[in-house]
């Protein structure tokens, strides 16, 4: 009867944590699926106006066809695999396939709910590791996370894999706490799909293998080495990759590619490499630029410094807790750092541990304070806290915002219709793409220059541009446009480069044209402006380009 009892009262004591944990998640799924149809294909667009879904959507459909190919091989296809599932699946509930609209849909879906997903995943590992009041704080700084809330809503690989990592840094934990032989494989299998997911979160597997030498069971380290139930476990993650890749049994070279053939493990560690044209060019060291851009952008400035102060706070507590989270998200941080590519996407892996040390921060100060009796501080530490959710809070719904106000090609197309006659000159400083107003319903999703280039001369206006030279001035001098068309993806690096090319083009542009026209989206939330969305990072304003329209004087 006692134990009975006293079972009851922990239901009683994890009712409100239950509660508060479920409350945290349907804000997260909310602000996940939010305008989640956002740039879908419709009658003035074939494709979305994300430049790689097209990518992970067209292997989906190659997967559901060939049963196993997916013909895209730059990622390893865990997400691919998982998202065809939900296309078939789907499509036998009924839900017409007969163009990209749904396809699109469901794969976006697939990463909305793994982002939600996510959020108890965040809990458990600040749970397990800290106590429960860490793991529901950590939880809900991780749903109002702007960077991973933006991503949900892209039909990619990296949601995904954050998801694995997430599940890897949970069982790592477990492993410390209560190291079953079912939880070492668990957790290498966790790992081995996040690398089945995306590439460089295998370093996942590290943190497993670092809780298994931080438990305090008295044995000595060459006997921990020999542990089965560490070989189990990395046995586990590469059977698990291979699970989630299975193309890599099959078409090995295919996966491995090489560095000139634009797919495969190579060429993608020989784009990390040499650079993304001019998108990270003179931005920085690598460390400085994943934090103002990738962190500073994707969490806002007060999570910014709250995460900084954090890692700072672990490195000095220097728990074997914290050893299991810094020894992921250290080295993952220099990986990425090092890298002459670096989306803002590419920070996502580090959000779940980020959040628990957030949390583990101000629950920690918290009780400090407390047992110091310093009220006065208790009660600034808290309000401070709670202006850091609030604020991130208010610039997650910022962005959200800019999933649902009219999308500025769209916008510049009905300008047009309205405001050019047919058969207008419209000049383009370089081949239309995603950010261009959809002039040609296949050219916003169409990854070949050639092909969009020769979809050109299907619009009913008269595009010019030049095929192998970009802002290449002649498009003014010797084509006399009536109309020019920019976009920020477009000047946004060769204005900050000062390229030649550009200037001469900026040159002939001011000296012949007047402005006639800006479309762009409102980025602010409930009456707090951020500025323009010209600031944001590459990666983040996908569904808000800015288009600049000039007329010809004459």
């Amino acid at each position: 009867m006692p134990e009975k009892a006293g079972q009851r009262r922990k239901t009683r004591a994890d009712l409100p944590v239950l509660i508060g944990l479920a409350v945290i998640v349907a804000v997260a799924a909310v602000l996940r699926f939010w305008a989640l149809k956002w740039g879908l294909p419709n009658a003035l667009h074939d494709y979305t106006y994300h430049p790689d879904e097209s990518f992970q959507v067209r292997s989906m459909l190659s997967i559901l066809s060939t049963g196993l190919d997916p013909g895209f091989y730059n990622y390893p296809s865990g997400y691919m695999n998982l998202g065809a599932l939900a296309i078939k699946i789907a499509n036998g509930y009924g839900m017409p396939m007969e163009n990209l609209y749904a396809p699109y849909l469901v794969a976006r879906v697939l990463v909305a709910a793994m982002g939600a997903l996510t959020v108890p995943v965040v809990f458990g590992i600040g749970n397990r590791l800290f106590g429960r009041a860490v793991g529901l704080l950590a939880a809900a700084i991780f749903a109002l996370m702007p960077l991973h809330i933006v991503h949900s809503h892209f039909a990619s690989v990296d949601v995904p894999a954050t998801l694995w990592v997430a599940a890897a840094m949970l069982l790592a934990a477990a492993i410390y706490t209560r190291p079953t032989l079912s939880i070492y494989i668990a957790a290498g299998a966790a790992a081995g799909f996040a690398a089945g997911t995306k590439y460089n979160a295998a370093l996942v597997i590290v943190p497993v293998v670092v809780a298994h030498f931080l438990r305090q069971d008295g044995s000595r380290p060459l006997d921990r080495v020999k542990d089965s139930r560490l070989w189990f476990a990395l046995v586990s993650c590469v059977l698990a990759f291979f699970v989630a890749t299975p193309g890599w049994l099959v078409w090995p070279d295919r996966f491995i590619g090489d560095a000139n053939s634009g797919s495969g493990l190579l060429y993608e560690l020989h784009h990390a490499a040499t650079g993304h044209g001019f998108v990270f060019i003179d931005r920085g060291p690598g460390w400085f630029d994943i934090l103002t851009n990738s962190i500073g952008y994707g969490l806002g400035v007060f999570l910014l410094v709250m995460s900084m102060c954090a890692v700072g706070y672990a490195l000095l507590r220097r728990t074997r807790a914290d050893w299991i989270l810094l020894s992921f998200l250290v080295p993952y941080f220099v990986m990425i750092a090092l890298s002459e590519v670096r989306f803002t996407r590419y920070a996502l892996p580090m959000l779940p541990v980020l959040a628990v040390l957030v949390s583990r921060m101000m629950v920690g100060v918290h009780t400090v304070l407390v047992e110091q009796e310093a009220k006065f501080l208790r009660w600034v530490w808290v309000v401070g806290c709670g202006v850091v959710l609030v604020y991130t809070g208010v610039y997650a719904a910022a962005f959200l915002s800019l999933f649902s106000q009219p999308d500025p090609r769209e916008v510049a197309l009905h300008w047009f219709e309205e405001n050019a006659r047919p058969g207008a000159t419209v000049g383009l400083p370089t081949v239309p793409w995603f950010y261009s107003p959809p002039f040609v319903p296949a050219i916003v999703g169409m990854p070949s220059r050639m092909d969009r280039y020769q979809a050109m001369s299907q619009s009913s206006f008269r595009l010019v541009t030049e095929l192998t030279r970009e802002w290449d001035p002649r498009v003014i001098t010797e084509n006399h446009p009536d109309f020019v068309v920019t976009s920020d993806y477009e000047y946004e690096d060769p204005q900050r480069l000062k390229l030649r090319d550009y200037e001469q083009f900026a040159h002939e542009l001011n000296k012949n044209y007047d402005d006639a026209a800006v479309f762009h989206k409102n980025f602010s939330a409930f009456g707090v402006d951020f500025g323009p969305t010209e600031c944001l990072p590459h990666d983040m304003r996908y569904m808000a380009p800015t288009i600049r329209v000039y007329r010809n004087r004459r």
